[in-house]
């Protein structure tokens, strides 16, 4: 699991804050990587049980409804609302990056989901849980 959320971390989701000039920041790239990593980790070890899931998921299968790609079944986006969207990414103060449906955290969100979606198998649970074969 570790290898899959650092691949992502260190490919997608690090250079996407660079580009957003977070490291303008101090500490910031870091305070984000660590509560995300932490956000995917406590997620997904809890992913096998399916009331659990559910209800960590609850919170983010309205707001997953709205994010693209539409193609990514609604578990993996709302995974990537709880895990990615609800960190400290939103604490950021980047201009734009704190407000509902910015352009900036879409950007950050939609990456994750369609790498997601894209490294995971079909069916449904099994593509969340794919994050440990990712």
């Amino acid at each position: 699991m570790t290898d899959a959320i650092d691949k992502y971390l260190d490919t997608i989701l690090i250079p996407q804050l660079e580009h957003l000039g977070v490291q303008s920041f101090p500490g910031a790239i870091e305070g984000v990587v660590t509560d995300i990593r932490l956000r995917l980790q406590s997620v997904l070890f809890r992913w096998h049980d399916l009331r659990t899931r559910n209800t960590l998921l609850l919170l983010g299968r309205e707001e997953g409804a709205f994010y693209e790609p539409r193609s990514a079944p609604l578990e993996i986006r709302a995974f990537v609302v709880v895990a990615v969207r609800n960190s400290l990414l939103e604490d950021l103060g980047i201009p734009g990056a704190s407000q509902y449906g910015s352009n900036k955290t879409n950007q950050v969100t939609r990456a994750m989901i369609w790498w997601k979606s894209r490294s995971s198998s079909k069916g449904g649970a099994s593509q969340c849980s794919g994050f440990l074969r990712a």
